[in-house]
């Protein structure tokens, strides 16, 4: 390659592209978020919170005020939901053990 072909090109960033499709959503009421026609959990606290987003080819990643608060295998189809375990036993154990103490209390 010629020396001035070499002095036309332009460096390239310093930062990685986002190659991601973003957007923000609302959990709602269940706690899970829709995108791209599919619904995905996120930890209970975060239910009527806004959140972003990036759905990347292979994953989606779901980020609170720069905090990664859930990550998934990216599902192509339509209507599914993917939930996790951890994003609701911390709620639904005290609830649990409420229920327990009603029907059996020690007295």
């Amino acid at each position: 390659m010629a020396g001035h072909e070499k002095i036309a090109f332009t460096a390239l960033p310093s930062y990685q592209f986002d190659t991601s499709k973003s957007t923000t959503y609302k959990v709602d009421s269940f706690s899970t978020i829709k995108f791209d026609y599919n619904y995905y959990s996120v930890p209970m606290d975060y239910v009527d919170k806004d959140v972003s987003i990036k759905g990347f080819g292979n994953k989606v990643i779901i980020v609170y005020k720069l905090k990664q608060i859930a990550n998934y295998p990216r599902c192509y189809g339509r209507g599914e939901t993917k939930y996790s375990r951890e994003h609701y036993i911390d709620h639904v154990v005290p609830l649990m053990q409420n229920q327990l103490k009603a029907m059996y209390p020690l007295n």
